[in-house]
């Protein structure tokens, strides 16, 4: 099957997009003074829809997604009789995450 000059036009200007897409990593960062006008892309049901930044923001819980976790909360569990020496952890990891990531190893010695 030949392609018309008009549809080979087409997949030049495609090509071309693609040859100069860029990474995530190496876009400009958003401008924080306009970044709630502008419009991203949401898939709702299979379907794609746009969406501003401000009207996620707004359909956002107050108290964040699940509210009967606090956001800054971090339980750090070890059962009776648990023969393992890991301990379990609950609630916002990414929080803990973050903490850890600051910290520095050190050796405690129960016996002074």
């Amino acid at each position: 099957m030949a392609l018309t000059t008009e549809q080979e036009a087409k997949i030049a200007l495609l090509l071309e997009a693609f040859d100069g897409a860029k990474a995530i990593g190496d876009m400009d960062m958003a401008d924080p003074d306009t970044f709630y006008d502008a419009k991203i892309e949401v898939v709702q049901g299979g379907v794609s829809k746009q969406a501003s930044i401000e009207m996620i923001a707004q359909a956002a819980p107050v108290d964040g997604l699940y509210p009967d976790v606090p956001i800054n909360r971090i339980t750090i569990k070890r059962y009776s009789g648990q023969l393992s020496p890991l301990f379990v952890y609950e609630d916002n990891t990414s929080l803990m995450a973050k903490i850890l990531a600051l910290c520095k190893p050190v050796l405690l010695n129960r016996d002074s």
